[in-house]
């Protein structure tokens, strides 16, 4: 990501260089993309749609959610860790942070686009790069700690910046099983657990985890894309103690964290 300041009429004003990476969009999506994109010049983001093969100078990726386990993407990853925005039907369950709905609109596409968090100093990977190189630190024995459970990477890096923010240690597990094994082997004050993972499920597991008398009285919020209050019930059912809707509001995140923990 660029950065370019000018001055016009004394006011000095900043224009942001972004590059996108869209990986599995069918033509017509990808059309739309590139034409949203394209009107982005005269704006505070000016974005530039680049090809897969150059992917390591990307900012932001951008993939259909039918292409979140193929090789492209999980390539693309590795080699760029940056903020992913998932497009996919309204009915979806979106695991990201950042969505957009599929028919795709321009004007609606650069809405989604500029929630995307950039890092002034540097590139959005870089951002990512120095969350991963802080999550390194050596391990304060009296820091509040909590267990992430979510087979999604963009969520748990949105939950990690979070509980950093107001001073909780983060561990994560990319589906239940591996979840109880982390429970079994340290003590957490709050877990967050997604309803939906490969394996168990969220209120299998959060059933086992109210069952076991160390881990009964952790409090457990559920994370789902679903909004049925029948899941909310389940999720009462299971032993949860909150609900958190995805995409997760920063501000209820923070509440939640705050009631349960600080």
């Amino acid at each position: 990501m660029k950065v370019r300041t000018s001055c016009i009429g004394g006011i000095v004003s900043q224009t942001r260089s972004v590059k996108v990476c869209a990986i599995g969009l069918p033509a017509t999506d990808l059309s739309v993309l590139a034409r949203a994109l394209s009107v982005s010049a005269g704006r505070e983001r000016r974005y530039e749609l680049i090809e897969l093969d150059d992917v390591a100078k990307a900012d932001i990726l951008f993939v259909h959610i039918e292409a979140q386990n193929s090789e492209a993407f999980i390539q693309a990853e590795q080699t760029r860790p940056v903020p992913v925005v998932v497009m996919g039907p309204k009915e979806e369950s979106f695991d990201s942070p950042y969505f957009a709905v599929a028919p795709l609109m321009a004007s609606r596409l650069l809405k989604v686009l500029d929630q995307v968090p950039l890092n002034d100093h540097g590139s959005a990977a870089a951002h990512v790069q120095r969350r991963q190189d802080d999550s390194h630190q050596d391990y304060n024995p009296s820091a509040k700690r909590a267990l992430v459970v979510d087979d999604s990477a963009p969520v748990r890096k949105q939950l990690e910046v979070g509980l950093k923010a107001i001073g909780v240690e983060a561990d994560f597990a990319s589906n239940g099983d591996e979840a109880l094994i982390k429970l079994s082997q340290a003590k957490f004050d709050i877990v967050f657990l997604d309803v939906v993972m490969p394996g168990k499920d969220g209120f299998t597991i959060c059933k086992l985890i109210k069952k076991n008398p160390t881990t009964k009285d952790v409090p457990v919020i559920m994370l789902t894309g679903r909004t049925a209050a029948m899941d909310k019930v389940k999720g009462s059912l299971a032993g949860c103690q909150a609900y958190l809707t995805k995409p997760i509001d920063d501000k209820q995140f923070q509440a939640t964290v705050e009631k349960f923990v600080v």
